[in-house]
Formats: structure tokens, sequence, C-alpha cells
């Protein structure tokens, strides 16, 4: 209606024979704003959809935050009863059975978190808690020479949990070795990245851990990156990288 009120308008001032050019210009003008608006809509409803995004991945970065902390945490208290018990230990030698017991309960809960943690060098880590609790159970030297050593390993998997790591390694699928590329996030998180490209995560379940294949080509895209970085041994990075829980792949 104001098209045409206009258009109208226009035709007594011009004429008519400029009439129908004036319309035909209004109603692209009317057209035109109705394509802004459009526009203006759906640039709104990408920057809601990219903003969500961006509170998720500061989301799972949080907890990720959160996880780091409590793991600190966990280690530094370990931290300050090993060196109780060093002290301990020192004072009694080989002979003291309570001490004995006690050193044999903490490696027993390392062997547990070395077996829940990321499957990174598991075999070794585990082998090397089992000979030093084979050395507790036999007794024939000081405790406080185990202990040095037992230290040392708590000092390994405190450096495992506070860095990050690029390493070529095989890794094991249905039953097959294969050299590939890893990246190791602490004890938090494991990629790997297959001599034929694929882009994988180690992820947890019911029953042991999971390789789960890596489907987003922007996860895959920053696994990429991310590799490539601490190959370079890179200091820093911004990364979305696939941290959530869900359904796994392959079997290790």
């Amino acid at each position: 209606m104001k098209t045409k009120l206009l258009a109208f308008i226009i035709s007594l001032s011009f004429g008519s024979a400029h009439a129908d050019s004036w319309e035909g210009l209004v109603q692209k003008l009317t057209q035109t704003r109705s394509e802004l608006e459009s526009l203006s809509k759906e640039t709104d409803s990408i920057q809601r959809e990219k903003q969500a995004e961006l509170d998720q991945w500061t989301q799972r970065k949080t907890e990720m935050d959160a996880q780091v902390q409590r793991e600190k945490l966990r280690q530094l208290q370990i931290t300050e009863k090993l060196k109780r018990l060093e002290s301990r230990l020192k004072v009694s030698g080989k002979t003291d059975p309570q001490a004995q017991k006690k050193l044999l309960g903490w490696m027993a809960q390392f062997e547990k978190s070395v077996k829940a943690s990321i499957p990174f060098n598991h075999e070794t880590r585990l082998a090397s808690v089992e000979r030093l609790q084979d050395r507790v159970k036999r007794n024939h030297e000081a405790m406080e020479f185990v202990l040095s050593d037992f230290w040392s390993f708590v000092e390994g998997e405190l450096k495992l949990a506070q860095t990050n790591e690029y390493r070529i390694v095989d890794v094991v699928f249905a039953g097959k070795k294969k050299k590939c590329e890893v990246a190791r996030l602490g004890l938090a998180a494991l990629f790997v990245v297959t001599p034929d490209g694929k882009t994988l995560k180690a992820q947890k379940a019911a029953d042991g851990w999971k390789w789960r294949d890596i489907e987003s080509t922007l996860e895959q895209n920053s696994v990429l990156s991310l590799v490539q970085n601490l190959k370079n041994k890179n200091e820093a990075g911004v990364y979305q990288l696939p941290m959530n829980e869900e359904q796994v792949g392959a079997s290790l």
C-alpha cells in the first residue's frame, strides 16, 4: 500500500511517464530492506550459535582445569605422606613390618592409579611398581633405599601429570602394533594420529580404555595442530579438542 501510494504521489509530481520506473525502484528498495532484515536475523542466529559453542568449550576447559587441580592436590598429599614415611624408615631400617606394610599400601595405590590413567607406557610404568613391591616383600635391603627408588618413580609420575609430550610409539589396534604419532596432555588426555592419517582419542570405558575416532573436521584439525606444535616443542597454543565423554571405538 505504501509502495503504491508513493508511486501515485510521484506520478502526480513527475507525470505518468516516470511513475512506473519510480514504482519499480521503490519495490527494489523494499525488497532490499527485507533481504537485509533477513540477513540480520541470520547473522544473529549464527552469533548465538557460535557463542553457545564458545560457552561449551569454556565449560570443557574449566572442567579440565578442575581435574588438573584435583590431581595436583592428590599428588601433593601423597608427597607429604611419603616424606613422613621416609623419615620413619630411616630410623627403623628394613626390620619394621609396620613401615613395610605402609609402603606396600602406597605402592598398591600407585599401581591402581597407573592402571586407571591414560594408556601411556602402561607396561613399563606397571613393571616399575611391581619390581619395587617385590623388593619390599623380599626385605633384603634397607627400606630407605627402596623408598628412594619409589620416590624417583613418584617424581616421574608427577612429571607425566604436569607435562605435555609428542612421541612416536607402538600403538596396538585389534592385536596389531602400528607406529603412531602421539600427543599426551599430562595424564588427562592422549591423542593419536595413525600412519593412514586417522585421528583418535584414548577414552575410558566401563571395560577399559578404548580408541575413539574423531569425526569432526574442526576437532581433527585441532588434534593435528596440537601434534605438530608439540612436535615443534611450542610451549603455548589454543585448541578445540574433543574432551567430552562420548561413545568410543576400537579397543586398545
